[in-house]
């Protein structure tokens, strides 16, 4: 990347990368939540105008947050990793701890 960096240089601890636990923690309650994975969405850029980004999976558009902080020259690649593994422990914890099926599968299950 060199030395030119976009955007400033955060005033927080690097370790672990804060984008990276929020996207992996957030993608996997979703998935758990909605018992699938795949997503197909597009995102528009609220400061790019007419920039957007198309996804095939919510861990897809986690991996692009968390790398985003590489590209802008805010995090190394340890950083992220260790943010992702955190995100995922905080969602199994969530998960485990706090959602509750609200859905049944099929309207004859509730019959049984």
């Amino acid at each position: 990347m060199g030395s030119r960096r976009f955007g400033k240089t955060a005033a927080d601890p690097s370790y672990p990368g804060a984008h990276a636990v929020l996207s992996a923690a957030g993608a996997e309650v979703l998935i758990s939540f909605f018992e699938r994975g795949h997503f197909e969405f597009t995102v528009t850029s609220e400061v790019l105008s007419g920039v957007e980004r198309s996804f095939t999976s919510l861990s897809a558009a986690a991996e692009e947050a968390t790398l985003s902080r590489v590209f802008a020259g805010q995090h190394f690649r340890f950083d992220l990793t260790a943010g992702q593994r955190l995100g995922r422990e905080v969602a199994d914890f969530v998960t485990d701890n706090f959602l509750a099926p609200r859905h049944r599968k099929h309207q004859s299950d509730q019959d049984k």
